[in-house]
């Protein structure tokens, strides 16, 4: 786990009310997707000053309640439970899961220390692809330069990209930024093409990486007022990188 400052996340999760699921049923059968297929799950906490990765181990609708796998760091276990609510976020296949919870306690499931806690109230989840995401292309990186709430200028690789948006990787976990917040004047660069500038919106933050592995950040982003010189340039590039990959994988 790394030892720096991640960045703040709110503890409350202002999103776009279509995407917001509010039935017990519909909500409940996200989560049992999230524990069928396991996903690191990121719980941020005491205003994101604390976060750890976890994953859903089980879901008991008869008690109304969740099973989380405690975390590797005791420390942050106890903060956590000290602070007693959590921001959880998720990628389920692509799609984007938050839900809070709030009453997070310690309990033992098939004998294993573990967090319980009451099954949200209310979820978040991107239910359909509004813009086909592809994968940028590790050999020859794409990059996005910000300025960040402090004034550096930060130079970003690019996780994926569609005419809707692109996502952002911080390894060093530098970003400091809420959803909802704007950037302006950034500038996108594709190897081989001229600089485009964009404003952005963020929204989604979430960890990725294995717990073995150092985690990094992954901001997401779309697009503020884009141009439509600028969607139909990256629409261009989007789907001759769908080709190429298709071709390489043939």
């Amino acid at each position: 786990m790394s030892s720096q400052q991640p960045p703040p996340i709110p503890d409350s999760i202002a999103v776009q009310d279509k995407y917001l699921l509010h039935s017990p049923l519909a909500i409940q059968h996200v989560l049992q997707e999230l524990q069928r297929r396991p996903e690191l799950l990121t719980a941020w906490f005491d205003g994101g000053k604390g976060y750890l990765l976890t994953t859903l181990i089980a879901i008991l609708p008869d008690r109304q309640l969740l099973v989380l796998e405690q975390g590797g760091d005791e420390a942050m276990n106890q903060r956590l439970l000290k602070v007693g609510q959590a921001t959880c976020m998720a990628r389920q296949q692509e799609i984007a899961v938050r839900f809070h919870l709030a009453g997070i306690h310690p309990a033992r499931y098939q004998g294993e220390r573990v967090f319980a806690a009451p099954l949200p109230e209310s979820l978040y989840r991107l239910q359909r692809r509004e813009y086909f995401r592809v994968g940028t292309p590790i050999t020859s990186p794409l990059y996005c330069h910000l300025r960040l709430p402090n004034g550096v200028l930060a130079e970003l690789p690019l996780g994926d990209l569609s005419v809707g948006g692109l996502s952002l990787l911080d390894p060093e976990m530098a970003f400091e930024a809420a959803i909802g917040d704007t950037f302006l004047d950034c500038t996108l660069l594709i190897p081989g093409e001229s600089a485009q500038r964009l404003d952005l919106v963020v929204r989604n933050l979430c960890l990725i990486g294995e717990e073995r592995d150092r985690p990094q950040l992954k901001i997401g982003f779309a697009f503020h007022q884009p141009e439509r010189e600028l969607k139909g340039f990256i629409q261009r590039y989007v789907n001759r990188l769908q080709l190429q990959q298709h071709q390489l994988a043939r």
